[in-house]
């Protein structure tokens, strides 16, 4: 019985950490979707006045062959568009308490030797020459 209640409070527990992450996370997206919105109206509008100047140099490059003549300018250039907003991934920490496996730098430093820190054959024997 008691093992049934504290089984329940741990579930519950979960549940509301859960709950708190889900609602952080929709914070998150919101506020990404918002911003990927205003970047994505920007990149339109670049697109647009470059479609309106690239116009009005096709008309200004027609009128110059009929006249036989070069343009006065040259063909316009769009530019970079504004790379997308980096949507978020997840919540920080949330990875360490569900004990997924982290790799430490530190461990894969010493790739040369063993654990024991004995020299490889290839080693020792490069020593020797």
């Amino acid at each position: 019985m008691v093992d049934h209640h504290t089984t329940m409070a741990e579930q519950e527990a979960a549940r509301e950490t859960r709950r708190k992450q889900r609602d952080e996370r929709s914070g998150l997206l919101s506020v990404w979707k918002e911003e990927e919105q205003a970047q994505r109206e920007r990149n339109e509008s670049r697109r647009k006045a470059y479609q309106e100047e690239l116009q009005l140099w096709k008309d200004e490059r027609d009128q110059a062959m009929m006249e036989k003549r070069r343009p006065h300018w040259g063909k316009p250039k769009r530019g970079k568009l504004e790379p997308p907003v980096a949507k978020p991934v997840g919540i920080s920490g949330v990875a360490e308490e569900e004990g997924e496996n982290v790799v430490d730098k530190e461990d894969d430093d010493d790739d040369d030797q063993s654990d024991d820190g004995c020299k490889s054959a290839i080693a020792m024997e490069f020593d020797k020459h």
